[in-house]
């Protein structure tokens, strides 16, 4: 029993022993710690560019990397995105041995408590000064001098959007990083800028499809002094898929009814209805799509275009169909000139339209509306030439009738108004959309 109590307590001990011994390797491991922070940051000042000689250039290298582009508004002219930068540069007030720190090769220190490069970014649609990072970030410091800041930020900048060949339209977007107030003699940008844009996007946009990035270094001058910048260009495809399902699939259909305007008959009361019907359709699909694009007077969208003609094909088709109504309820009355009769005629002879042909009047038929009629006013020796005619000529107009020879009346005018008219909006409307459609995806 006493063996078995010995070794309890030996085992005990060496638990303690072996805890013992951790917790002072992690104190040891903290006091080196604190040491190596408090002698490094000893007399630094972040107000001064760290570099022993003047004249020194310090090298800032940029990589970008983006995480998602949230939203490109037409009407604002603006592009947001989310994105992260991993600048680097060397400090030559910091360096140490890891060895005689406990093999610490780096810290974090707050942003606020050591030199970084007063970057910003523009043009900005925000009022604020577009400077990079703020005092909660931290910079990683290693034992060489190189210095990591990975400041994360949303960027709302400009973007001027080219509308001519919404929806199917491609937009270049481009945003700069640049020195604010570091001449060039003493902070310069170096190195590449977009390598891993693409390993870095996070989340595709649902309405925009990234085609390239690219970076160009360039200096610009500012109150003499000379400052680098670089510029990031985004070229955005747009994924035109429920545009095409919400726009242009219902603009291509009402187009084609705007045509049936003349196909319907005039007997049918429809005509009118369905023309002004039409009309305020498309006076909606164009203010949807005019409320979508910025109101620019510099630019004009050719699917505006398209619908303005729409428009007033359909302005158009509401006039000619008053024209054709008037056409058909003309009282009979009214003398028809024979370049319209042959015109029908023509029509008919073709086999494109058919006729109202009367159904003549037969001896029998003439006799019973004679009958009828007053003899008081037929006493004249022309009324009496005319019962004569009456009389004679009812089986010669049948007869007349018989050869093809049909009396042309304001219906049968209405009748090819309409067949003109259907086949001239048909060209038209079928020429305006293969041009404007063309000019949109090619």
């Amino acid at each position: 029993m006493s063996k078995m109590s010995s070794a309890v307590v030996g085992m005990f001990m060496c638990i303690i022993s072996s805890h013992a011994f951790a917790q002072g390797d992690i104190f040891a491991n903290n006091s080196a710690f604190y040491k190596l922070k408090s002698e490094v940051m000893k007399g630094y000042s972040p107000n001064i560019r760290p570099v022993r000689n003047i004249s020194t250039v310090t090298n800032v290298s940029v990589t970008f990397k983006l995480s998602a582009i949230s939203e490109i508004s037409m009407t604002r002219q603006m592009m947001s995105q989310a994105l992260y930068l991993s600048v680097s540069w060397t400090d030559e007030f910091i360096n140490w041995n890891p060895g005689d720190y406990g093999g610490a090769t780096d810290f974090l220190v707050r942003q606020k408590d050591v030199w970084v490069p007063d970057l910003a970014f523009g043009p900005q649609v925000s009022s604020t000064s577009g400077k990079l990072g703020n005092d909660d970030l931290h910079v990683r410091l290693w034992h060489n001098g190189t210095m990591i800041w990975s400041p994360h930020m949303v960027v709302e900048s400009f973007c001027a959007v080219s509308i001519v060949k919404y929806p199917f339209d491609e937009q270049s977007c481009n945003w700069n990083l640049y020195m604010m107030s570091s001449d060039k003699r003493h902070v310069q940008l170096t190195g590449q800028m977009s390598s891993n844009v693409f390993q870095a996007l996070i989340a595709e946009n649902v309405e925009w499809e990234l085609v390239t990035i690219t970076d160009n270094l360039f200096d610009y001058q500012n109150d003499g002094l000379r400052l680098s910048a670089v510029s990031f260009t985004y070229l955005l495809r747009r994924r035109p898929g429920f545009l095409i399902l919400t726009v242009i699939s219902p603009t291509v259909m009402l187009s084609l009814l705007s045509i049936l305007v003349f196909a319907l008959p005039v007997q049918s009361g429809e005509k009118m209805s369905l023309g002004v019907t039409l009309m305020l359709a498309f006076v909606f699909q164009l203010s949807f799509v005019t409320s979508v694009l910025p109101p620019s007077s510099l630019q004009t969208s050719i699917l505006v275009v398209y619908l303005l003609v729409l428009c007033s094909c359909s302005s158009t088709s509401v006039l000619l169909t008053v024209a054709v109504l008037s056409l058909h309820h003309r009282p009979d009355s009214v003398p028809l000139s024979p370049s319209a009769a042959g015109f029908v005629r023509l029509l008919h002879s073709c086999g494109r339209i058919r006729l109202t042909i009367e159904k003549p009047q037969t001896p029998e038929t003439s006799r019973r509306i004679l009958s009828n009629t007053s003899l008081a006013h037929l006493g004249t020796e022309q009324n009496a030439r005319q019962i004569n005619q009456l009389h004679g000529n009812g089986g010669s107009r049948s007869r007349s009738s018989g050869r093809g020879i049909a009396n042309v009346t304001w219906p049968d005018v209405a009748v090819a108004c309409d067949y003109v008219f259907f086949r001239l909006f048909l060209f038209v409307i079928c020429l305006a959309s293969i041009i404007c459609f063309s000019l949109m995806v090619f």
